[in-house]
């Protein structure tokens, strides 16, 4: 069993579920294969740890309609040459842009 929503995929993994099709995990698959990793371990310590540091991402990823916060964030950290979304989608707003980049200049800091 897989889930497709992403705020539920550790709930999902310690249910019992074999993974998900996440469209957050674009912006870090290492550590969603991680966190996936930990539950078939059974390390659900170490599991939650890594949750607790995904879910914010999650949430920010999706505080707006998808793609488009996923694309601003692949576009800054340079995976794709421009955050543009055909109409009749359109960008994320100034205030999530700003979220996004905190939190990707926070995570970049922490692996430092």
């Amino acid at each position: 069993m897989l889930t497709g929503e992403d705020a539920c995929f550790y709930s999902a993994l310690a249910r019992g579920a074999d993974g998900g099709v996440l469209a957050s995990a674009h912006v870090d698959p290492a550590a969603f294969a991680a966190l996936r990793g930990a539950v078939l371990a059974g390390d659900q310590t170490t599991a939650l740890a890594r949750w607790n540091g995904l879910v914010d991402l999650v949430r920010l990823l999706f505080a707006e309609p998808n793609p488009a916060p996923i694309k601003h964030w692949l576009w800054r950290v340079g995976l794709i040459a421009s955050p543009e979304l055909r109409l009749p989608m359109t960008g994320i707003s100034p205030a999530l842009a700003g979220r996004l980049d905190r939190l990707l200049w926070a995570r970049r800091a922490a692996l430092a």
